[in-house]
């Protein structure tokens, strides 16, 4: 029985990939909703499986923030020019002369819905909110999004 587990874990982990390794480039309204400062992206999403990517990336914004990130993101095809992801990505953010989250330590969670144009090239809209999730008293959070495009290598 465990043999047998082994090879089916194998076997998912290592299914054609419906996405590929990318790079993903983004633009869009840090903490949108009393805000006007500008967030730029870049993220490197490797394909692990059909529907699982570890993700790793640093968001700027005006005022000098930062968030350096890692995580995973789940992805669902829709039809066959739409995804629908969900990221999870806990990271380091520095406030700069931006919005003070509480803490370093911060957890962002998206969704994002992607069109894709072609084997190469996607782009897509993001809806994201960043918190350190309760671990401290001061938790006010923000919200961006972001349009994104995607390079697939």
């Amino acid at each position: 029985m465990p043999r047998l587990l082994f090879y089916f874990i194998f076997a998912f982990i290592y299914t054609e990939q419906a996405c590929a390794n990318k790079i993903v480039l983004g633009i869009g309204k840090f903490n949108f909703r009393k805000s006007q400062d500008l967030e730029y992206r870049l993220e490197y999403r490797a394909a692990l499986n059909h529907f699982l990517s570890p993700l790793a990336g640093i968001m700027l914004a005006n005022k000098e923030a930062k968030f350096l990130y890692a995580g995973v993101s789940l992805y669902k095809d829709i039809s066959e020019s739409y995804r629908v992801n969900f990221t999870l990505t806990p990271g380091l953010y520095m406030k700069g002369h931006n919005k003070d989250l509480g803490r370093k330590f911060q957890i962002r969670t998206q969704i994002e819905l992607w069109k894709i144009f072609s084997d190469r090239m996607e782009a897509g809209i993001a809806i994201s909110h960043t918190s350190n999730a309760g671990l401290s008293e001061k938790n006010p959070g923000k919200e961006s999004i972001t349009f994104q495009w995607g390079i697939n290598l």
